[in-house]
This record gives structure tokens, sequence and C-alpha cells, in this order.
């Protein structure tokens, strides 16, 4: 199948996750006007975001690790760990990437970052089509006057009611480069593991990543970073 018609099967999936989103503005009380100016902006910025994540999976030739993040933020910015028009932040510094291959690697630009993770494989799948921020009526971070912060049990609602339209399709792709061995599964973030982690494994074993939840390893360190040298290390340099 062509990346092209991935991407429309993507964007078209989403329609139903937007649908899912509505019913949660609908009950929050949100204006069908303020659903419909962040409907706008979220398919276009799945679009794009679908488009980039895309063209660096057809790079990769077998599928070792697999990340699970938060959605990107994206926004004015289209802030995107796989965009390589945007700044390296702590959610994977390229310094991170350095000191783990420990081989004398510098990577001189974010294309050349990326470039080795698709090389050794390293696929991060987000959780969350929605790349809510402060601009959006709804974000996952703190409460504004503009903009309501989404509870947990919201939030896990959304993921798991949108499985079936995102993540589980973004599974299956990257079942496709998996040759007859498994890949290694990482949680990028604490809050992540405890809040999703009935949840996304189920699909994850449902697939054949993983056995059970004690498969996924973990590479975060306290105040947000990434653990390097007793975490990411070991695992994809042992």
């Amino acid at each position: 199948m062509s990346t092209k018609i991935i991407l429309e099967n993507l964007i078209s999936e989403n329609s139903s996750s937007l649908l899912v989103l509505k019913q949660l503005y609908t009950r929050l009380g949100i204006a069908d006007e303020d659903f419909e100016r962040d409907k706008a902006y979220l398919e276009q910025s799945f679009s794009e975001m679908s488009k980039i994540w895309l063209e660096n999976f057809e790079k990769m030739d077998k599928v070792n690790y697999i990340m699970l993040s938060e959605a990107p933020l994206w926004g004015d910015d289209k802030s995107y760990i796989y965009n390589e028009s945007t700044p390296f932040t702590q959610f994977f510094y390229k310094s991170d990437l350095e000191r783990a291959l420990d081989d004398g690697t510098v990577f001189l630009s974010k294309r050349a970052f990326l470039k080795k993770l698709n090389e050794i494989g390293f696929l991060i799948i987000d959780i969350s089509p929605f790349a809510l921020n402060q601009k959006t009526k709804l974000n996952y971070s703190k409460k504004s006057e503009a903009s309501k912060k989404i509870t947990p049990r919201q939030y896990k609602d959304l993921v798991q009611a949108t499985l079936v339209y995102y993540f589980n399709e973004k599974l299956k792709l990257a079942k496709s480069k998996l040759k007859n061995s498994k890949p290694l599964v990482l949680w990028r973030y604490a809050r992540v593991k405890e809040a999703f982690e009935d949840v996304l494994s189920a699909s994850l074993a449902q697939e054949g990543f993983i056995n059970t939840s004690a498969d996924i390893k973990n590479i975060w360190m306290n105040g947000g970073g990434i653990a390097v040298e007793n975490k990411l290390k070991p695992i994809i340099n042992p």
C-alpha cells in the first residue's frame, strides 16, 4: 500500500476520532463554533504530522524499538520530534542519542538525528491523535482563561475511544516491519504509564508486541529528561 493511501486512510479514520472529541466538547458546554474552529486546526495538524511520521516510517527497514509518547503540541511553531524544521526539546535531545550510541557520533542537524533513529529502527508513536494546546479550548497541561485542562479520566477516555482509529492503526503499520521478532516497547513518561498502561498494553498484546505490560521498559528520568546512562544506553547499545 502506498504512503499516499495510508495517509488518506489515517485522515479518514481521524474523522471518527474528531466525533469522539466533539462529544467531550459538548459535555463540557463548549460552543459548537469553538469546536469547529479547533477542528479545522486539528484536522490540518493531524494531516501534516501524519505525513511527516509516515515519511520517516517509510525509511525504516525494521522496527526494533517503539517509544510511546503523548501527542505533540504542534501549534503555530509546528513543534514535533519528526519535524526537521523545529528545535529539539527535552522530549528527546540529540545529545541523548549521541550519549546512548557512545561511538563518537555527533549530529550536526535534526535531519541527521532522525536519519539515525530510522536506521536503528527507533519508532515514536503518539497515543492521542489530538494536538491540543493552549490555543484550543481543551488542552493537556493547564487551565487558563481561554482553555480548559482535560481531566485524567477524560484524557484516558479519549485515548481509549480513539484506539481503533489511531493508535491501533499505527501499531499495525509497525507490525508490518517487525520481520519475525518483537520490538522493545518503551514508556517515555511515567505519567503515560500510570494513566494508560492497561489501555495501551491490551492493544500492544493483541498485536503481539508484548506478552504482558511488564515487558514494556521505561526511559524516563525524574525532572522530565531521558535517563540515558542507566536506561536508554543499555537498551540501544547493550
